[in-house]
C-alpha cells in the first residue's frame, strides 16, 4: 500500500454562517456548544486512516494562528499555504504538487458534520484500496440523500464496478449543481442521485495528470510554483478561481463514486447548523444563556455569553457573538450572503 495523505482544506470567510465566522477564522475553528471545533473533529476523524505527520492543512495566511492555537501539536510540515482563498482546483493543485508523487491523496473539507468515525474509517479504507489496486482512478464519496435538500450537489451515478462488505463504487454520470426544491424531490425518490459530500481520493500523480490534461493553465501555474516557491503569490492570482468538480472532475474519463456508509452533513449555513440541534417541544433551539416566551420554530444562538430574550415570535433565527447580530427570517437566510 502507498502512503496515504489526507489534505485538509480550511476554507475562507464562509459568509453564510455570518456572525459565526469571520475574516481570520473560518467556520471550522468556531465551538458549537460543548464539542470541539470542527477541525478538531476532523483531525480526529483523519487520524483513524492515517497518522498526523501525513495531515497538511490547505490555508491562507489570514488563518494561520488561529490554526497554531486551536490544533496544537500542528507544525510547519503540516501547512500547505495558499496566499489568500482561490477554490479547489487551485487547493488541491497545490497539495498535489507538494506530496509524494506516489503517494495517495485523500481531500476533505474541514467543516462537515459526520456522525461516527467508524463508518467513515470504513468507508476511506475500502475506498483508498480500491484506489491504490485501480490504476488512474479518481473516487468522490457519495452521501445517500435523507430528504430533499436545495443546499448540496449531487452526483449522478452510473454502472457498479466494485462491491465490499456492502459499499458500492459506481462509475460517475455527471455532477448536478444545487437544484431548486421541486428537482430535489425528484432526485430524493431516485436512487442513483447521491450529495456530494466533497471528499476524493486519487493517486497524487493521476491529479496532477488530470490537471495538465483538463486544466493546463493551472497546471503551467502549479509548474511554476513548484519550480520556485517565490512565484507562489504571481501564480495563484492568474489561477482560475473556479471549483475542482468543474475544472477536473466532470472531464475525467476514470471518475468513480463510492458509497458513505455514514451520516453527513455540510455545516455552511445556518439551515443545515439547525439539523444537529436537538429541538423542544415548541420547535425552538435555545443555544446559549436564552429565554423564550410564546415562540414556535425558532432558533436562537448564543455565542458571547449575552442573556437574549424573545418573546412571540415564530419561524425565525437570532444569533448573538462578538462580531454582531443576526436576525432573519427562516425563510429569508439565504440572503446572509449578502452582507459580507
Amino acid at each position: 500500500m502507498k502512503d496515504v495523505y489526507a489534505v485538509v482544506m480550511v476554507g475562507g470567510k464562509g459568509k453564510r454562517l455570518w456572525p459565526l465566522s469571520k475574516k481570520g477564522a473560518s467556520k471550522s475553528f468556531n465551538y458549537m456548544g460543548k464539542t470541539p471545533p470542527m477541525i478538531v473533529q476532523t483531525i480526529e476523524r483523519l487520524e483513524k486512516i492515517t497518522p498526523f505527520s501525513k495531515i497538511r492543512f490547505v490555508i491562507d495566511k489570514e488563518q494561520i494562528n488561529i490554526l497554531n492555537k486551536t490544533v496544537k501539536k500542528v507544525t510547519k510540515n503540516n501547512i500547505i499555504i495558499e496566499p489568500f482563498g482561490r477554490n479547489t482546483a487551485s487547493a488541491i493543485g497545490l497539495a498535489a504538487i507538494s506530496l509524494p508523487q506516489d503517494s495517495i491523496m485523500t481531500v476533505f473539507p474541514s467543516d462537515a458534520y459526520i456522525d461516527s468515525n467508524k463508518p467513515f474509517k470504513s468507508t476511506m479504507e475500502k475506498t483508498i484500496k480500491f484506489v491504490n489496486e485501480n490504476n488512474d482512478a479518481i473516487v468522490c464519496i457519495g452521501v445517500k440523500p435523507d430528504h430533499p435538500s436545495v443546499d448540496y450537489g449531487y452526483i449522478e451515478i452510473g454502472n457498479q464496478m466494485s462491491e465490499a462488505r456492502g459499499q458500492k463504487i459506481q462509475k460517475v454520470k455527471r455532477f448536478v449543481e444545487k437544484p431548486n426544491l421541486q428537482t430535489a424531490k425528484k432526485y430524493f425518490r431516485k436512487n442513483n442521485m447521491l450529495w456530494n459530500a466533497g471528499i476524493y481520493v486519487f493517486k497524487t500523480s493521476t491529479m496532477i495528470e488530470a490537471i495538465k490534461k483538463h486544466a493546463p493553465k493551472l497546471h503551467e501555474k502549479l509548474m511554476l510554483i513548484k519550480k520556485n516557491k517565490k512565484n507562489l503569490e504571481k501564480a495563484y492570482r492568474e489561477m482560475d478561481n473556479v471549483s475542482v468538480d468543474y475544472q477536473i472532475m466532470e472531464k475525467y474519463e476514470k471518475l468513480y463514486c463510492a458509497s458513505a456508509e455514514f451520516k453527513w452533513s455540510d455545516l455552511g449555513t445556518w439551515k443545515t447548523i439547525e439539523k444537529t440541534h436537538i429541538k423542544n417541544a415548541k420547535k425552538n433551539i435555545e443555544f446559549g444563556n436564552i429565554k423564550t416566551v410564546n415562540c414556535e420554530n425558532i432558533s436562537v444562538y448564543g455565542f458571547d455569553n449575552k442573556k437574549i430574550s424573545v418573546i412571540g415570535l415564530k419561524h425565525i433565527v437570532v444569533v448573538s457573538t462578538d462580531e454582531g447580530v443576526l436576525v432573519s427570517h427562516k425563510e429569508e437566510l439565504d440572503a446572509v450572503n449578502d452582507l459580507g
